[in-house]
């Protein structure tokens, strides 16, 4: 049986991992970069040159799209959250 110990250890691990490939996926930046798509998605004429917008708006949902696998990773969290190792978990909605 696992003890409450090694659970706490193996939850640093796993947090270590997370930030270390958040690092390495450059999460920060693909926030950024999304911040600044939407920004430019809202200028006036934007819309008018398709083929701008079409490439803007792949990116848009590439960089979601791995934001949200991303932030996926990041909240899981244990079936049994009444556990008392259950608060160094990551607390997501």
């Amino acid at each position: 049986m696992i003890t409450t110990d090694e659970l706490k250890v193996q939850l640093a691990e796993y947090h270590t991992a997370v930030k270390d490939l958040e690092e390495a996926l450059a999460i920060d930046a693909s926030r950024k970069r999304v911040q600044e798509l939407e920004h430019t998605m809202s200028r006036p004429g934007f819309y008018d040159d398709a083929e701008l917008s079409k490439k803007v708006f792949d990116e848009v949902g590439d960089l979601k799209g791995k934001l949200t696998r991303f932030e996926k990773l990041q909240c899981r969290r244990p079936k049994r959250p009444s556990t008392p190792w259950a608060r160094l978990w990551t607390s997501c909605s």
